[in-house]
C-alpha cells in the first residue's frame, strides 16, 4: 500500500488521481497542486502549482501520451500540462469553471483528446466539450444539457469512441464522439438514451417502518450499433426545424436561452437526490468493451452489455 501525502503538510489532501504508467500516478490536491508519484520506490517525481483552487478531476492521456495531463479545478480554468516540460508547456480551456461535481473529465484514445464538462451561457446549463490535445483551447460541443438534467458523470470507452453520460434525473445517454465532433453530410448529431431510472421514496408512515422503498429502471436495449434515427434522441445542437422557423423571432433573450436548452425545457428542476446517476464506467478489456457499469445515488449498480440487443 502506498500513501501519497506530504508529512510536512498535514492540511494538504489528495482529491483525485490518474494512472500515468505502470509505476506512475499523477495526483491532484486540495491546495491546487498536481504531483507525479513513483509507486516503487515511493517518491515524488514532480510537483507543480497548477490551480488556485482544489483539483476536482485529473486525467492523463494514457497509454499513448501519458505525459499529457488535464486537470479540472473546483473554480478556475481547465488546464492541459506536458509533464516533460511543465513550466513552459501548458494551455487552458477559454471558459472558467465553477463546479462542485467531479467525474466529468476523461481521455479518448481513439479521438486523441479530452472530454470535459464546461460552463455554458448560464450557471444552470452545462455542456460537455471535446478538446483535441493539439487544439485544446478550441473545444467542440458534443452533448448539450438542459436545465432540468445537468450531467453528473461521464466515461469514454477504452476500446471504442462512445461516451457514456449520466445525468441528475436518473437518465444515461450514449454519444458517438466521431459522428458528433466530426459530422459528415449524412450523420446524425445526437446522443441516444440508454436507460431511465427514478427513485421513489415511500410515504412518511411507510418510511418509518423501513419498507416500501424502491427504484424503477427502464432499459431501452442495446443501442451502440442500432439505427439512431428511430429512437429517442438528444440533440447536441438543437435544431429549430420548419415549425420553429415559421414562428416570429422574439426580442426576449431569455426565451432564446430557454430554446437553446432544448425543446420542452422545464426550467429549474430539483430531482430526488437518490435518483441521480453518480458514476459510469466502461469495461477496459477488448473482448468486453461494450459492457458498462452504472451506479446510482440510491446504491443501485447496474452492469449491462450496451453493444447488443
Amino acid at each position: 500500500m502506498a500513501t501519497l501525502n506530504f508529512p510536512h503538510e498535514p492540511m494538504v489532501q489528495a482529491t483525485c488521481l490518474s494512472w500515468v504508467g505502470v509505476n506512475r500516478i499523477v495526483v491532484g490536491y486540495n491546495d491546487g497542486s498536481v504531483a507525479l508519484w513513483s509507486i516503487r520506490p515511493q517518491v515524488v517525481v514532480l510537483r507543480l502549482p497548477a490551480h488556485a483552487a482544489a483539483v476536482q478531476d485529473i486525467c492523463s492521456a494514457y497509454p499513448s501520451m501519458p505525459y499529457l495531463v488535464a486537470s479540472r479545478p473546483v473554480e478556475g480554468f481547465l488546464r492541459l500540462i506536458d509533464l516533460r516540460r511543465p513550466s513552459s508547456e501548458h494551455t487552458f480551456h477559454p471558459s472558467p469553471i465553477a463546479s462542485i461535481k467531479g467525474d466529468l473529465l476523461d481521455w479518448s484514445e481513439h479521438m486523441q483528446g479530452f472530454a470535459s464538462a464546461v460552463p455554458f451561457n448560464s450557471p444552470l446549463n452545462n455542456s460537455l466539450d471535446f478538446m483535441h490535445y493539439r487544439h485544446f483551447p478550441l473545444p467542440r460541443k458534443f452533448f448539450a444539457t438542459s436545465r432540468e438534467s445537468p450531467p453528473t458523470c461521464m466515461a469514454i470507452g477504452k476500446v471504442h469512441p462512445f461516451a457514456l453520460i449520466g445525468t441528475a434525473d436518473g437518465k444515461v445517454w450514449i454519444a458517438n464522439l466521431p459522428e458528433i465532433v466530426f459530422p459528415s453530410q449524412d450523420s446524425i448529431e445526437n446522443a441516444q438514451l440508454v436507460l431511465s431510472s427514478e427513485f421513489r421514496p415511500p410515504p412518511a408512515p411507510v418510511a418509518a417502518s423501513g419498507s416500501g422503498m424502491g427504484q424503477e429502471t427502464t432499459l431501452l436495449g442495446g443501442v451502440m450499433y442500432s439505427t439512431w434515427a428511430n429512437s429517442t434522441q438528444h440533440s447536441a445542437r438543437p435544431s429549430r426545424g420548419k415549425a420553429a422557423a415559421s414562428r416570429p423571432v422574439s426580442d426576449n433573450s431569455d426565451d432564446e436561452n430557454d430554446q437553446e436548452a432544448g425543446e420542452g425545457s422545464l426550467g429549474i428542476v430539483i430531482h430526488e437526490g437518490l435518483t441521480a446517476v453518480t458514476s459510469v464506467a466502461w469495461h477496459p478489456n477488448h473482448d468486453l468493451g461494450t459492457w458498462a457499469a452504472i451506479g446510482f445515488a440510491s446504491g443501485l449498480v447496474l452492469v449491462k452489455n450496451l453493444g447488443f440487443p
